[in-house]
């Protein structure tokens, strides 16, 4: 990271996704999100909550923390319409105060949000896994893959989404994208069956994944459900899970429609679920890849954070 002093003789730099995209990939961005993880297990990194606001039509979100290494605090701020279309921003700030830069979001979003799910499977899920399964066809769902196919040998994927048309030309980009066969499924329990890995990057208000479907050597990504209104996974999910985990607690206290209905329900408790920053600060005991195994992703402001640093540095 650039130091502080040669930081504040230089002017802001505005970068675009464009430039994103350009300067990092997913390999950098796991690096990045498994360094701030074991940042905020070490309290060395701390992140800020989403706060959402409504305003008319448009909603108003705005998320983020601050790290020790590099020495940087910042924040995304993101308008949502009814339509579904978002757009995104980061501002990064030095620890002295100087504005370093501000950029879009979108792809930073994506690669933080796959890596995140990659530094999670490469704790939980089999070394030996050669398939994954995905539900959902978005942009987030393609990022899911690109993550584990870094950190898992993946000849296999299998695909379902409710859309047979986006799902059909979802598998035919991941083919071609990541030269591995993608297979569309009729439905998510085809899809599911056996799958070593499974992610589900939806918006479902009902659960799209079930706890009976999954195998005793199965580790799930949960990456859609993170407010009440959401929810990709039944209870028996978790109460069949040998360990539950998440990227902070409190956070999910408040957002996650997942958990949050597991322990409505009885399936687990708030003290059942881990945060992976503690698994790899080694805080707590971790059980080495115990399966079945899910890890709940809200999406923190400091995996944006460690990533939008390194943008910086390689934008320098």
């Amino acid at each position: 990271m650039t130091d502080n002093n040669s930081s504040s003789r230089n002017s802001p730099l505005y970068l675009s996704n464009d430039d994103v995209a350009k300067l990092v990939n997913m390999k950098d961005a796991i690096r990045s999100v498994r360094a701030v993880f074991e940042q905020q297990g070490r309290k060395l990194a701390e992140p800020i909550s989403r706060q959402r606001i409504r305003v008319a039509e448009t909603g108003f979100q705005i998320m983020g923390g601050g790290m020790s290494d590099p020495p940087v605090f910042g924040a995304k701020v993101y308008t949502t319409q009814a339509d579904r279309t978002a757009r995104f921003w980061f501002v990064l700030l030095s620890h002295s105060g100087d504005l370093l830069s501000i950029m879009e979001a979108e792809r930073l979003g994506e690669l933080r949000t796959g890596a995140a799910s990659a530094v999670a499977t490469d704790l939980l899920a089999d070394v030996g896994a050669t398939e994954m399964t995905i539900i959902g066809s978005g942009s987030q769902a393609r990022s899911q893959v690109e993550g584990v196919c870094q950190v898992r040998s993946i000849e296999r994927v299998r695909a379902w989404s409710p859309t047979r048309h986006h799902l059909d030309s979802f598998c035919r980009n991941v083919s071609t994208d990541f030269g591995i066969p993608a297979v569309p499924c009729d439905d998510a329990q085809d899809a599911a069956r056996d799958a070593p890995i499974i992610c589900t990057a939806t918006t479902s208000s009902d659960p799209v994944l079930r706890g009976e479907w999954l195998s005793q050597h199965t580790h799930v990504n949960l990456v859609g459900s993170n407010n009440f209104g959401r929810r990709e996974a039944d209870a028996e999910l978790f109460a069949v899970s040998r360990i539950v985990t998440t990227d902070h607690v409190p956070q999910a206290k408040v957002e996650s429609g997942d958990l949050a209905a597991a322990v409505r329900e009885g399936a687990i408790s708030w003290d059942d679920v881990l945060e992976v920053g503690d698994l790899l600060a080694s805080n707590v005991p971790g059980p080495e890849r115990l399966a079945p195994s899910v890890f709940v992703s809200q999406g923190l402001g400091i995996w944006d954070l460690a990533l939008a640093a390194t943008v910086y540095d390689e934008a320098r």
